[in-house]
């Protein structure tokens, strides 16, 4: 949802102002960094914790060519707590805990050049990062293909035979991507 891209964006901005730039610049980790990159990929951290170098521009790249779809559209994809993704689990899926990723198509019924938002709960990419044994840069890459996936219209849910094309693209992405576990 571009709305939830633009509430954030608003939300940090007053946030911006009660903070000071000074603040900001003497080493708070609470900040929002928005980077636009090719193509139209936004990014929006708004978390605390450090996270780990990612080309996210290359991990959509290789997913859409997977796919088979042409790598042209925006896709917004923003960093929050165990609390925010909450609250949007509860408030636009019916459901009430704490999830690792959420997605939201654009999905206007006229042709845009945006294919919609990715929602990354970092705390909890962090605990499956752990319990997985493997390193939390591996878990944000697999949780951003696994958005953009559902975005360009797969569904885990739906069937096993789904589940399996769809983690079989997670995982050829991944591997394409050398990151490995």
């Amino acid at each position: 949802m571009l709305l939830f891209a633009l509430r954030v964006l608003i939300d940090a901005l007053s946030q911006l102002r009660r903070v000071g730039l000074e603040r900001l610049a003497s080493g708070t980790k609470y900040a929002l960094v928005i980077k636009v990159i090719k193509p139209m990929l936004s990014i929006d951290i708004r978390c605390q914790e450090q996270l780990p170098e990612l080309d996210y521009e290359s991990l959509a790249a290789i997913t859409c060519k997977l796919c088979k779809i042409k790598n042209d559209k925006e896709i917004s994809l923003s960093f929050c707590s165990a609390e925010e993704i909450q609250e949007l689990n509860k408030k636009y899926r019916d459901k009430d805990y704490v999830t690792d990723v959420l997605s939201f198509p654009a999905d206007t019924g006229i042709e845009l050049p945006v294919l919609g938002d990715i929602v990354i709960c970092v705390t909890r990419a962090q605990e499956q990062a752990h319990e997985l044994g493997h390193s939390l840069k591996r878990e944000l890459a697999f949780l951003f293909v696994h958005g953009l996936l559902h975005l360009l219209g797969y569904d885990h849910e739906i069937s096993e035979d789904e589940e399996r094309i769809m983690f079989d693209l997670q995982d050829q992405v991944l591997v394409a991507a050398q990151i490995s576990r």
